[in-house]
């Protein structure tokens, strides 16, 4: 590391290019800088390998599809086709309902378009998610480039792409794929209009750019109910983190109006937004059956279960060996978030930009956006750590780990030249062998991995598409609800049901109060019946059998059942039967005519 020295002790005071940070993170002399076209040759084919890896075989790894993923291009397609949601809101702005749990409406509009051109499936469905992934890598090759240099913007691009967290969150649809684009894209935008975030202080601000800065910053909390908490207090924090510097350029009148127009326009976009939460709470649906207190708790019981998550962001077991469990969220088996080799980059990004604290503001606003990243998981329980509320991290640590790589390379460089090649060797052949084991993982076994498998329901969605061009023809479908999670939202998607029909069918609605066993959250809707289709869960649709076949009459009846679930089964051969991965039978299909 280079000492520090006397003459950058004025840095917030004097214009600086963009190499005179402080010297424990400036660029050694002797290393050539690459040249404009061949940064535009590189950074073009490292979009073309993020977009590539998120847009191949897009309806699996992760299995199509998740409850939160079909409600989503359900509502979606709704929209589409009759201007209202499935509750019969017309062009919703701050909430949809969902199926009771509420979710954000952003996600729902960009995939609207998709949608109209392709139809209600899985690609249409996560398209919306892959390309903000490639945007989001573009970005974070930006910002990358404007804190800490070129070398870095491509590190950071080059790591983001291939990060298993971010890959596989940029293949589904589902509002909290948007997060990580949502938090990296208003700083990003701050650069361009010229911010003082970073150590040049040479840049221009400008009004129209920061007032786009703003909108985005508003626009994307639309996007995803963390993203409401956390964006405000990181954008506040790393303002705070470079106050000097802000301070210097609001008594400047250039800065006045860049500034001016920056909270007049997030003003204008997320003001409604706030309004709207504390007016009509739809989102604190999902959050009330999962507080890490309970009522009775004390602040300082509240405040110690707040904390006590927080650490385990940064554990390896998060990051590097399981990530989040949960079976919607969880990587392929043997996986983290992050692939090994990222490790000693994030400790030695450490050791770079801990020095640089007190003159760098592009060293500050890293580290605080690395100790913030957890903030928008740290009020609600969950088995371990959240991987979708945790999402910011993905980009920050993959920054650290960016500058921590490159700075390393141009300090041992300068010292111990062959050693840095053989070095470099060793850990591109690592890079190499470690991210090609986790693609053919990711994109190989994972969707047959059992849990995946069953917790997508895959058997359902397969059920379906027997169904689907039968369904006419038949008087009533009784469908399974044991051990599924919402069975009509599946049947809706995978039928590519008319939402127009679904708004003249009869319908039968449950509201479940309270947390249920499964932390299903509060007021969310079970679903008994809509048209021809009938959910069995326990007796609940023994009624409507009943009703069906009563006075004599006869109907053609289609049963869709685990085996053993229907008593007759044994003296009825199932007219198609669905196995699981293992080639045990998961659904038996029936088609009985009943009343004779």
């Amino acid at each position: 590391m280079v000492a520090n020295s006397p003459s950058m002790k004025s840095s917030e005071k004097k214009p600086r290019s963009h190499y005179s940070k402080s010297p424990s993170i400036v660029k050694p002399s002797g290393v050539r800088r690459f040249g404009r076209r061949e940064e535009i040759f590189i950074l073009v084919g490292i979009l073309a390998l993020a977009a590539f890896l998120r847009v191949y075989h897009l309806g699996q790894s992760p299995p199509w599809m998740n409850v939160d993923e079909g409600a989503t291009s359900w509502n979606s397609y709704c929209l589409l086709k009759t201007g209202m949601d499935q509750h019969g809101v017309r062009w919703p702005i701050f909430d949809s309902a969902g199926y009771g749990q509420g979710t954000t409406t952003l996600y729902l509009y960009l995939t609207i378009p998709f949608q109209a051109l392709g139809g209600l499936n899985a690609v249409t469905s996560r398209m919306p998610a892959a390309l903000c992934g490639v945007m989001t890598v573009f970005l974070i090759y930006y910002v990358g480039k404007r804190l800490f240099g070129r070398g870095v913007g491509i590190a950071a691009a080059v790591l983001l792409a291939l990060n298993p967290w971010h890959l596989q969150q940029s293949r589904w649809g589902h509002m909290a794929t948007l997060f990580p684009l949502i938090s990296i894209a208003p700083l990003a935008t701050m650069l361009w209009a010229g911010f003082p975030f970073d150590d040049d202080d040479s840049r221009p601000m400008s009004p129209w750019k920061s007032g786009l800065a703003g909108a985005i910053g508003g626009i994307g909390c639309y996007g995803y109910y963390a993203a409401r908490l956390w964006v405000p207090i990181f954008y506040t924090a790393i303002v705070a983190a470079t106050w000097r510097a802000w301070w210097n350029r609001l008594r400047t009148r250039q800065g006045l109006l860049a500034i001016g127009a920056l909270l007049l326009t997030g003003l204008l976009t997320f003001g409604p937004l706030l309004w709207a939460t504390w007016r009509f709470p739809l989102a604190s649906k999902r959050a009330e059956a999962t507080w890490v207190w309970s009522p009775s708790d004390s602040l300082v019981t509240r405040i110690e279960n707040i904390a006590v998550r927080y650490p385990g962001h940064f554990a390896p077991d998060f990051l590097f060996e399981r990530g989040d469990p949960d079976p919607a969220y969880s990587p392929p088996n043997g996986y983290g978030l992050f692939l090994w080799y990222t490790a000693p980059m994030m400790l030695l990004g450490l050791v770079f930009l801990i020095p640089s604290l007190k003159e760098s503001r592009s060293a500050r606003v890293l580290m605080t956006w690395v100790a913030l990243y957890p903030l928008a998981d740290l009020f609600n329980e969950h088995p371990t750590m959240h991987a979708l509320r945790s999402l910011p991290g993905a980009s920050a640590l993959t920054l650290l780990a960016a500058v921590g790589a490159v700075f390393s390379f141009r300090w041992l460089k300068g010292r111990r030249k062959k050693i840095t090649i053989a070095l470099t060797v060793l850990t591109f052949v690592f890079v190499l062998v470690s991210s090609g084991r986790f693609l053919g993982a990711f994109y190989v076994d994972f969707d047959k991995e059992p849990l995946k498998y069953f917790s997508s329901h895959q058997d359902l969605l397969q059920a379906c598409e027997w169904l689907k061009p039968r369904l006419q023809d038949e008087d009533a479908v009784f469908v399974t609800g044991s051990g599924m999670s919402h069975p009509y939202i599946y049947t809706l998607v995978g039928l590519q049901y008319d939402p127009r029909q679904w708004f003249r069918d009869e319908k039968r609605m449950v509201e479940m109060q309270g947390a249920q066993s499964d932390r299903a959250y509060r007021n969310e809707e079970i679903c008994l019946r809509y048209g021809k289709l009938h959910f069995m869960f326990g007796n609940s649709a023994r009624g409507d059998l009943e009703q069906l076949v009563g006075g004599g009459r006869t109907a053609r009846v289609v049963f869709i059942v685990h085996p053993g679930e229907l008593p007759e089964e044994r003296q009825i051969a199932p007219a198609y039967q669905i196995s699981d991965p293992q080639g045990k039978p998961s659904l038996l299909i029936f088609e009985v005519t009943m009343g004779q």
